[in-house]
């Protein structure tokens, strides 16, 4: 299924943490460790459903000059689709509107030009502490 398939059968919405592991536990095998984040009971977590099927989410932390999020994970048969475009659009829209207007997020080599293609820019490679051979980018809004 892709996004112009049926779009009245696709939902974001606000989730529970936890429910977050369910589709972070298959996103990130092999490393069944790297599902939680230590601080995710403080995160604003964000799931996208295909009727009543979890397939993504994500999870944003609030800063004070900012938000980050960590942990985008679409199932693998519903990646390439649009739907993690669709997920973090929709979550920058909802930030922005509470006067959010810099994001963050810490990107694998491979997932760079996605990144870039919705407004992040390559920020200094030493500031991504969290994962080892990532690149810190980030996407600020002008008023």
């Amino acid at each position: 299924m892709s996004i112009k398939e049926n779009p009245s059968d696709i939902q974001i919405e606000q989730i529970p943490y936890y429910l977050s592991w369910q589709i972070r536990k298959i996103v990130f095998d092999p490393n069944p460790i790297d599902y939680k984040i230590d601080d995710d009971e403080n995160g604003v977590h964000f799931g996208l459903y295909i009727g009543k099927n979890l397939i993504g989410v994500v999870s944003w932390f609030i800063e004070k000059d900012g938000a980050e999020f960590k942990k985008l994970g679409i199932l693998n048969e519903f990646q390439g689709k649009g739907f993690g475009k669709m997920l973090l659009t929709h979550c920058i829209d909802y930030f922005k509107s509470q006067g959010i207007k810099t994001f963050r997020c810490e990107s694998n080599k491979n997932s760079i030009g996605f990144y870039e293609n919705l407004g992040f820019k390559k920020t200094n490679p030493t500031e991504a502490f969290h994962c080892y051979a990532c690149i810190a980018m980030e996407l600020s809004i002008k008023v």
